[in-house]
């Protein structure tokens, strides 16, 4: 969000939940935090990386110096492939966290598991390797700061259950 109060809100809560964590004795379990899931492609890009910078220094001062941090990529990750966060003297063991969708659409209904594998690499291997690196655009040097993880994948078979809801629904009524 564009709007102040509501990233200023943000903050807390995730302060109050890493002091949860931390009073809880509990940073020996949590080992890792993701500060954002999802922020989408029409956020203010300049907002969410200084939300990131301030998420990331609440974590590591709260939960830890080696709690790894995961931030997500705007489905855009290209766009973190410009010296973000490479500097491993401060931000090693962090994520740009990428969910390559490609479950949302009525072909890949039919798609056996193998033909979502063989669809994925074929449509997302350009996002999936588009960052980060240290020497971009050229993009040979992978960064030592943040690495990629890609969080979320799926090879389901019926990945549109809205669109059988009301057939679903119609069944529930007549049994």
């Amino acid at each position: 969000s564009a709007n102040p109060d509501n990233v200023a809100r943000t903050v807390r809560i995730l302060q109050d939940i890493t002091n949860g964590i931390a009073e809880e004795g509990l940073t020996d379990v949590v080992k890792g935090f993701g500060v954002l899931n999802e922020p989408f492609l029409d956020c203010d890009e300049g907002v969410l990386r200084d939300y990131y910078d301030k998420a990331f220094d609440i974590v590591r001062s709260t939960l830890g110096d080696d709690t790894a941090v995961f931030i997500g990529d705007m489905f855009r990750a290209w766009k973190f492939n410009n010296g973000f966060w490479v500097d491993d003297d401060v931000h090693y063991n962090t994520y740009l966290d990428s969910h390559p969708y490609q479950v949302f659409f009525e072909v890949g209904r039919s798609f056996t598991p193998r033909q979502h594998i063989a669809y994925t690499c074929r449509h997302n291997f350009q996002e999936v390797t588009s960052c980060c690196y240290e020497d971009a655009p050229m993009n040979t040097v992978p960064a030592k700061g943040i690495s990629r993880i890609i969080g979320e994948w799926s090879a389901a078979f019926d990945q549109l259950p809205t669109a059988l809801t009301p057939y679903i629904m119609k069944y529930i009524a007549a049994n």
